[in-house]
């Protein structure tokens, strides 16, 4: 006697793929959240490095923080505070003078359409505070910083924004605090 194959039936078959399909629509969520996940601990980690680099800065510089009149964009040649931090971020090259280029610490991956235009994926809040002051002369601008570092910053509660996500519509937002804290911030308005 001559046994035949076993083979699938088209039930069978039938079966398996729907079974397949019910496992990836319940798996893809899980994925694309988990993306976010480490997009955000990316962003974070970008935002603990600037931290460092703001510290030894401060260290540096008796506790003052860099002065800058405008949010950074490279493309117009607006630097600040950037060009102070250079030395301390060690290796790392400056933004890409062309721009589009996803370099570390400065792109976030959950905000990079603002970083192809500008080389930077964070705003830096204290320029909000500083620009309101007219600082020609580099006395002027240590001035101005010391004073917006002292008034605004150094005064309880220390838990304000000095890097964050450079549009609001990130909710919540990753941002490096004055106290030296990186984490999500869901507040809106204010600094």
């Amino acid at each position: 006697m001559a046994r035949s194959p076993r083979a699938f039936t088209l039930l069978e078959l039938l079966v398996s793929i729907g079974i397949i399909a019910v496992l990836i629509g319940v798996l893809l969520p899980v994925l694309r959240s988990s993306r976010e996940s480490a997009q955000r601990v990316v962003c974070l980690s970008n935002l603990r490095t600037f931290g460092y680099a703001l510290q030894m800065y401060k260290d540096d510089h008796e506790g003052i923080l860099p002065y800058s009149s405008r949010q950074y964009d490279v493309s117009i040649g607006w630097t600040d505070p950037i060009d102070a931090l250079m030395p301390y971020l060690g290796d790392i090259e400056p933004p890409g003078k062309v721009l589009g280029l996803r370099a570390q610490p400065y792109v976030c991956p959950l905000d990079q359409s603002y970083a192809d235009l500008t080389g930077l994926s964070y705003g830096y809040v204290p320029a909000n505070f500083m620009s309101t002051f007219v600082a020609e002369t580099p006395q002027q601008r240590r001035r101005v910083a010391k004073w917006v570092t002292e008034i605004v910053y150094d005064t309880p509660p220390r838990r304000k924004r000095l890097l964050t996500d450079r549009f609001e519509w990130h909710n919540p937002r990753q941002s490096l605090f004055f106290d030296g804290s990186v984490g999500l911030d869901d507040s809106t308005g204010g600094f």
